[in-house]
């Protein structure tokens, strides 16, 4: 969990649905502090201009609408956030952008790896040694990226651990 960049879930809200996006927004939020009562509540974001976003969100019943600037670190009593822009706007692309509204929910790391972990699928194929993993995920450019870097990271430790292991055998011969 800590090697991917799924702390942030991204939606677009239509009129008569929400789907959840992964990385296909014009904007990339990353936080560097949260308030714990704020994990799992939803964010919404509205494009004001090419500068700016107004962000609201409720905490213990309270609404709090905050206006700043795009790539700017916004800092208060309950987070520092950044909303990066992926592209440059332009007042053309801004103006369809701003008919468009966005949420944002941040994930804790306990969360993340609950759902991680009872959503994984791991068999032994029968008479070998390989292991076939299954993930259950909403979106499945998510899925194969959580794959890919869990299947590197046993790689990257099994060398470690043979590596370990060979060291061990060396210096026990010496």
């Amino acid at each position: 969990i800590d090697k991917l960049n799924f702390q942030t879930s991204y939606f677009v809200v239509g009129r008569i649905k929400k789907a959840e996006v992964f990385e296909t927004l014009p904007f990339k939020a990353s936080y560097k502090r949260l308030a714990s009562e704020l994990y799992e509540v939803p964010f919404n974001v509205s494009m004001l201009n090419q500068k700016e976003f107004k962000i609201s969100y409720e905490n213990q019943g309270e609404l709090v609408e905050i206006v700043h600037e795009f790539n700017e670190e916004l800092i208060n009593e309950d987070f520092n956030l950044i909303l990066r822009s992926r592209y440059s706007f332009t007042p053309e692309n801004i103006a369809k952008l701003k008919d468009s509204q966005y949420e944002l929910v941040f994930h804790s790391d306990q969360y993340l790896i609950n759902k991680y972990k009872n959503s994984l699928n791991i068999e032994n194929i029968e008479h070998t040694s390989v292991l076939e993993l299954t993930i259950q995920d909403e979106l499945e450019p998510r899925a194969k990226v959580y794959l890919d870097t869990l299947a590197q990271t046993y790689v990257e430790y099994s060398k470690r651990i043979q590596l370990e292991v060979n060291e061990n055998t060396t210096a026990n011969i010496q």
